[in-house]
């Protein structure tokens, strides 16, 4: 009678860890849910369901860590200068995950700072096409269009203080800003 009530309990426990974790599943908090869901499997090793939502919320997990080390290798790259690796990454998680809106202005700040770090080294004409990049996505971005401006002007001359000046007083956004 002793083992009976333990396995009943044991099937308690396993099905209240499944209902937790098809809570977490819905909550899209995929390692919570990994964790309640293989719980439960401990307590009824047949639980086919929880089974079956455990191998779903893995690769949901599974797919969360690869976009988190993408964006982590993406802003690496921007941290090193390297905007041509940051906006490929960038370029490919928003084909990957169209939901994910946030990489619009990431895209567009990337682009942005790689013009002014063009102008600043000297390269009007360069930093010239990246600007245009900034206009293509948000035809509104005045401060784009003023560098952009600037960088043409700077076609073909002399790089004079008037240049400087502007190059040097250009700031870098924030990777998330409007």
């Amino acid at each position: 009678a002793g083992l009976g009530r333990y396995v009943d309990a044991l099937g308690q426990e396993a099905a209240e860890l499944e209902k937790q974790g098809r809570h977490y599943f819905q909550q899209r908090k995929w390692a919570e849910a990994v964790l309640a869901f293989r719980k439960s499997m401990t307590g009824d090793p047949v639980g086919f369901d929880a089974q079956e939502f455990l191998d779903k919320a893995m690769v949901e997990l599974e797919q969360q860590a690869r976009i988190e080390r993408e964006m982590d290798q993406a802003t690496r790259a921007l941290k090193q200068n390297d905007y041509a690796t940051a906006l490929q990454k960038f370029y490919r998680l928003q084909q990957d995950h169209p939901g994910m809106k946030n990489l619009d202005t990431y895209i567009l700040n990337s682009w942005f700072n790689w013009g002014i770090s063009l102008l600043q080294e000297g390269e009007p004409d360069e930093a010239a096409e990246r600007f245009k990049e900034v206009l293509d996505i948000d035809a509104s971005d005045m401060e784009a269009a003023r560098a952009a401006e600037v960088a043409k002007r700077y076609h073909g001359r002399q790089r004079d203080a008037v240049y400087q000046a502007f190059a040097s007083s250009l700031k870098p956004r924030a990777l998330d800003q409007n």
